[in-house]
């Protein structure tokens, strides 16, 4: 029977994690003798400390998801995953590939800021304006990497995730 290898990817409650989930239907450990992972970020580049490529082996894994940690910064990446059959069948798609921009330290910036706004209450009126206008600026730096990923420019995505990290670490009250 043929099967299409599938992942998902899921950014974690912690910015710097992030979970990859193979969900492979049909998928049978006999019928394969190893599963690997290749991360690149978006200049087309390994990630500087994991190998490459990262094993995601059944024997290791056998809840079929991997979470990596230790990142800094929100990253747009390329995810591949690639399962090796014992028995190559010519119908199988062997990998699964997922574009992604983590936005989880942008959104992170973007909570600090409405907490300094309006419970800490440290922006005064002229430097909430400001503040109001980075906000904006942020969700807007959201979208456009979502809306880069959907259109396959990494490139672009990374761009604007830089933009918002510029935001967050410009932001004076």
């Amino acid at each position: 029977m043929a099967i299409t290898a599938s992942i998902t990817v899921t950014p974690l409650t912690d910015p710097s994690k992030l979970k990859i989930v193979d969900d492979t239907p049909s998928e049978d450990t006999e019928t394969y003798t190893d599963r690997y992972l290749t991360i690149l970020d978006s200049a087309g580049n390994p990630l500087i400390d994991y190998p490459n490529p990262i094993n995601f082996s059944f024997d290791d894994f056998p809840d079929n998801d991997i979470t990596l940690s230790g990142f800094t910064e929100d990253m747009a990446l390329n995810i591949k995953m690639t399962l090796v059959p014992t028995i190559i069948d010519v119908t199988s798609v062997y990998t699964a590939e997922a574009d992604v921009a983590m936005t989880r330290f942008l959104q992170r910036g973007l909570y600090d800021l409405q907490v300094s706004r309006f419970l800490d209450n440290e922006y005064p009126s002229k430097a909430n304006e400001t503040a109001q206008s980075d906000s904006i600026d942020l969700i807007i730096e959201k979208q456009n990497s979502q809306t880069s990923v959907s259109y396959g420019s990494l490139v672009g995505a990374q761009n604007a995730l830089n933009r918002a990290s510029n935001i967050i670490n410009n932001l004076q009250p």
